[in-house]
């Protein structure tokens, strides 16, 4: 069913796809439309940190049980995916915030990883502060062109100088 909705979702040339929540193999057909010009396109999914959402993402696409190259399928979510929104409960309150938000950068190749992508935390909350604080630059150029082309206002102290 999920497959047949997406595939008349994408015929219909949305400018974004939001999938409310990913939990089996629909993942392939978010990061299928996140690959194929659908900007602004997002998700939400169970995961207990950001550094484990690639892998969660490419479980969750092997669901359907097709045989697929581990490491492409990694690479091509990576690609997917410039931003990642982690939200947890607060243990004080039990209310549910905004922890970090973190992009994707893919790996130049000067890191030693296992993964053909990094986690750039950019901002993450501190309970003691009640605030957040930034923890680092936009490094992605194709991110940092996104956000100048739909959020001109952006101040340019938010990227990383190339």
């Amino acid at each position: 069913m999920h497959d047949k909705l997406f595939r008349v979702s994408l015929r219909m040339t949305p400018n974004a796809i939001i999938c409310g929540e990913m939990r089996s193999y629909e993942a392939n057909w978010v990061i299928h439309a996140m690959r194929r010009g659908h900007p602004g396109s997002m998700t939400s999914l169970h995961c207990s940190a950001p550094e484990f959402v690639v892998d969660d993402i490419a479980e969750m696409i092997c669901e359907d049980g097709k045989a697929r190259d581990p490491q492409n399928l990694i690479l091509n979510i990576a690609n997917a995916v410039d931003i990642v929104i982690q939200i947890n409960r607060s243990d004080k309150t039990g209310k549910r915030r905004i922890t970090r938000v973190c992009e994707l950068v893919k790996d130049d190749g000067t890191r030693k990883t296992d993964t053909p992508y990094v986690i750039n935390d950019l901002y993450q909350y501190s309970e003691q502060s009640q605030a957040f604080i930034s923890s680092g630059l936009i490094r992605t150029k194709a991110l940092i062109q996104k956000i100048k082309k739909y959020a001109p206002e952006t101040p340019e102290s938010y990227f990383y100088a190339f």
